[in-house]
């Protein structure tokens, strides 16, 4: 199964170096990707190869990347080789039918062995949504995983480290985030080991509206993700109870699956440190990961080497066209990415930084690489009056999501 999602940059592979019927094996399953593959064959730019592995979340595909890598696709100075895959129960050859198989152990391991697939000795490792979470575990095990594969780096899209995280939904009084609870309440109903088919089916209806070409069996697997990760390694808030106001596409996940109010079940194991350098991309305006707020920030003992790009006018997710208020944002956070795997001398010269949009640093080269910490601030976040919901950026008739000439759906984590 793989998820019909239309992008808003460049959604579709450019000719070149693109390849999108790629399959690979790791774990004993088969993925279905795509990779950008370096044609600088001879070196003679200099330019070391720089390995990628890009984690889609849920409920995107592999597709989600494709603005990323045609980007990069079309710098004429970059040698790239960058893998993005159909993750464990959105490839058809890699969907098993139980739930174990969704543990997020599983899934942390599967980044490293389609490194191996890819024959990478060394990567860097990009993850949004559910696919950053599992690479916030994936780079917790980048010195211990395997010694003749080197994870370079970590870039974590949208959601933060997992402890964090974890403290601002679920943790002694006066230290929680009570705008994150509620924004991310929909945890509680996805990660039901049967959510797709429970009440009916309702939640998947739900999806179905949005324009998400699902059925209950299609569906569970992708939401066995929130089952295998909650709260073994991110805390699940308390639920609200029935008198509590959430914001509009949350409220219908509370209708779809009407949940008693329950304490919240705080984390199980910590991912802890992530010692390679680490930077995290945050969306200015996203409505589900408060990801502003000063409860989204890890201390130098959890990520000593962290560096920190908000993209001011976008929601969650950063490369759809109707995602960013400002459209230069998309590309400034293709920029503040790259910046931050290559360094600036990879980019053409006609495709230089925007003023103000990133501040350029080092590019990591090993584990042992130091960084230089840069935070942007912005306008702390508030769930209950964000504009960039799914509801309002498509609108709504009777209740249902009017898809017209866009097929998208929201990202959530």
């Amino acid at each position: 199964m793989a998820f019909l999602v239309h992008l808003g940059l460049t959604a579709t592979p450019v000719a070149g170096r693109i390849e999108s019927q790629v399959f690979l094996e790791a774990n004993g399953l088969n993925f279905s990707c795509t990779q950008l593959l370096d044609s600088n064959d001879d070196n003679s730019q200099g330019f070391d190869v720089v390995n990628v592995v890009l984690l889609h979340g849920f409920p995107m595909n592999r597709d989600w990347y494709l603005p990323l890598l045609n980007f990069w696709n079309a710098s004429e100075n970059l040698s790239v080789n960058a893998l993005a895959c159909d993750l464990r129960g959105y490839s058809p050859g890699a969907s098993p039918s139980d739930i174990s198989s969704y543990a997020y152990e599983n899934m942390a391991s599967d980044a490293f062995e389609l490194a191996h697939a890819a024959g990478y000795r060394d990567f860097h490792l990009i993850g949004h949504d559910h696919g950053a979470g599992v690479g916030w575990l994936a780079a917790s095990m980048a010195e211990t995983y395997d010694s003749n594969l080197t994870m370079l780096s970590y870039t974590a899209m949208s959601v933060p480290h997992p402890d964090v995280f974890s403290k601002a939904v679920c943790s002694d009084a006066g230290q929680e985030d009570e705008a994150q609870i509620i924004a991310s309440n929909y945890f509680n109903q996805f990660s039901l080991p049967d959510s797709a088919s429970i009440n009916n089916g309702s939640l998947t209806d739900l999806f179905a509206s949005f324009g998400l070409p699902v059925d209950p069996t299609t569906f569970q697997p992708p939401l066995w993700w929130y089952n295998g990760s909650m709260p073994t390694y991110i805390a699940l808030p308390r639920s609200l109870n029935s008198t509590e106001e959430s914001d509009d596409l949350v409220t219908l996940v509370r209708q779809a699956i009407p949940m008693d109010a329950r304490p919240c079940l705080p984390q199980e194991q910590s991912i802890g440190p992530v010692v390679i350098p680490t930077l995290f991309v945050c969306g200015g305006a996203d409505p589900y990961l408060l990801c502003t707020r000063p409860s989204s920030v890890p201390d130098e003992t959890l990520v000593p080497e962290y560096q920190n790009y908000t993209a001011p006018t976008c929601g969650h997710d950063f490369f759809q066209d109707i995602d960013c208020q400002d459209p230069q944002d998309s590309l400034n956070t293709m920029y503040a990415i790259s910046d931050f795997l290559f360094g600036t001398d990879y980019l053409r010269g006609d495709e230089s930084t925007p003023t103000g949009a990133w501040t350029p640093t080092t590019a990591p080269t090993s584990t042992t690489t130091t960084t230089t910490t840069t935070t942007t601030t912005t306008t702390s976040q508030d769930s209950s009056s964000s504009s960039l919901t799914i509801l309002s950026r498509l609108g709504t008739i009777g209740g249902m999501v009017l898809v017209t000439s866009i097929w998208m759906v929201v990202g959530w984590w």
